[in-house]
């Protein structure tokens, strides 16, 4: 028997949230999530990715993932971004539906663009203030994980391994991006960039003197958030007895309602 109730901000949002427990806090190791999606060839490919915390904002709820430039689940998500995420815990499992995108440095919007929340507001701006929110929250020695050779390549040429990468001291995502970026604010660095088809126009580059990154920078520029927003949620929830399983589905509907169902398991 399964029952169907609509709702503009579906129930599982909180269950799911505190079933990720990098969600809040420091991030001092990475909780990974099983990604699904379909490779160029036309293949399946099935992937670990970080997770970092479900975020809501106006009606849309994102499951916000993080990973190196370079990893090779960004090559499968450039040919498609119809994805599927799977979440072991305890108590259940969770499969999430969604619609995949990138955000990324700067310097990369061109190559991914990012996707729009807000009609008023520029999406490069908006996922770049949540990209830099994430890396600060990740432990110094989480970060130095950036510094490292892309994945499968031979460490035999690698440089000195970096144990940990500090964060600035002291400061706001705000002042960090101010600093980053030279003499320009976040959001005058962003609009500066190359312009991509989500984003509209792009303002012209302003110059700036070429300067040596530090690590922490250089670490920055390869982190990427993976950010699927979701369309169907999938909780199987075990119980000590056979009739004690339940199954939740949660599909959001053409009208932007999110339907909840209580589903056989």
């Amino acid at each position: 028997m399964s029952s169907s109730t609509p709702s503009s901000l579906p129930s599982f949002i909180d269950p799911l949230a505190a079933a990720i427990p990098t969600s809040t806090g420091t991030i001092t190791s990475p909780f990974y999530g099983i990604l699904a999606s379909t490779r160029r060839s036309g293949g399946s490919s099935a992937h670990p990715l970080a997770l970092s915390h479900v975020l809501t904002d106006d009606g849309t709820v994102f499951l916000i993932a993080y990973a190196s430039r370079t990893a090779p689940i960004l090559n499968d998500l450039k040919h498609t971004n119809v994805v599927e995420l799977a979440i072991q815990t305890p108590g259940g499992i969770w499969r999430v539906d969604g619609k995949s995108s990138i955000a990324c440095a700067p310097s990369l919007l061109m190559r991914y663009p990012p996707p729009r929340v807000h009609p008023d507001e520029d999406p490069r701006l908006y996922w770049e203030r949540h990209r830099l929110s994430v890396f600060m929250r990740l432990s110094a020695a989480q970060r130095a994980l950036y510094l490292l050779p892309p994945a499968y390549e031979s460490v035999r040429h690698a440089k000195e391994v970096v144990a940990e990468v500090p964060a600035p001291e002291g400061e706001t995502v705000d002042a960090l991006a101010e600093r980053l970026f030279g003499v320009m604010s976040l959001t005058s660095s962003v609009l500066s960039a190359n312009s991509s088809p989500a984003a509209g126009p792009a303002a012209a580059p302003v110059a700036l003197p070429p300067t040596k990154q530090s690590n922490f920078e250089f670490a920055l520029e390869e982190f990427v958030l993976v950010v699927i927003k979701l369309t169907k949620v999938d909780l199987l929830e075990y119980g000590p007895q056979v009739a004690d399983f339940q199954r939740l589905v949660w599909t959001l509907a053409k009208d932007g309602l999110w339907r909840s169902e209580t589903v056989s398991p």
